[in-house]
């Protein structure tokens, strides 16, 4: 796999941090190292470039794992494939008659297939290749055509926002959960402080009882 020098310097958390989305600052999205995993075949490299130059532009500030700019130089391609899936939110695959053609493709396809099938994480885009070529695998999902140049960058922005919205989603079940947890904490405070004025309702009760004939004498 072909190896190229860093399209320039990556978004700055701490320097975006007040112009980006909720979503983007969230410790959920920052649980994993990547927000995309870019999967295209070495002759779409160009392609690939123009879309993660997009994506990762101070405005939209997303990190993308691209192969031939981020896999270490000698290190085994399909461990390096398979940790780029496992450490991303989302994975965009750049669909072209190479894609098709390509192991590595397929396999960083499956691999991310089994990681989370049937989920918004996976975004499949097409790039001159008819939607009936596409695997089967993928034809159930919404796919992004990324040959339309005269609408500009839409297909860019629709994988943008497919990113943002998986990662909206992931803050919100996030909340949801801590709240339900709060909840269940309180109510459990609510149930052992309950208990405990039962406790001493029956102690008094019962020492009162004892103390009953006493206080007849």
């Amino acid at each position: 796999m072909q190896v190229i020098p860093p399209m320039g310097p990556r978004p700055s958390h701490a320097s975006q941090e007040q112009s980006l989305p909720p979503a983007l600052t969230s410790a959920f999205r920052w649980s994993l190292e990547y927000d995309l995993c870019v999967c295209h075949s070495d002759n779409d490299g160009s392609e690939a470039e123009r879309l993660v130059s997009y994506l990762e532009d101070t405005v939209r500030g997303l990190r993308c794992f691209l192969p031939m700019r981020d896999c270490p130089l000698g290190s085994p391609i399909p461990t390096e494939l398979c940790r780029a899936v496992q450490n991303s939110h989302c994975w965009v695959f750049l669909m072209t008659s190479y894609f098709l053609q390509s192991e590595w493709c397929i396999y960083q396809m499956h691999q991310a297939l089994s990681e989370a099938p049937m989920s918004n994480r996976i975004i499949p885009t097409v790039l001159h290749l008819p939607y009936s070529s596409c695997p089967k695998e993928l034809r159930f999902y919404y796919i992004i055509d990324l040959s339309q140049k005269a609408s500009g960058n839409r297909g860019y922005e629709l994988v943008y926002k497919a990113v943002l919205h998986y990662l909206e989603g992931g803050v919100e079940k996030v909340n949801s959960s801590t709240t339900s947890t709060a909840a269940i904490s309180d109510t459990e405070k609510d149930f052992s402080s309950l208990k405990e004025t039962d406790a001493n309702v029956l102690y008094n009760s019962t020492i009162g009882q004892q103390k009953s004939p006493q206080s007849r004498n």
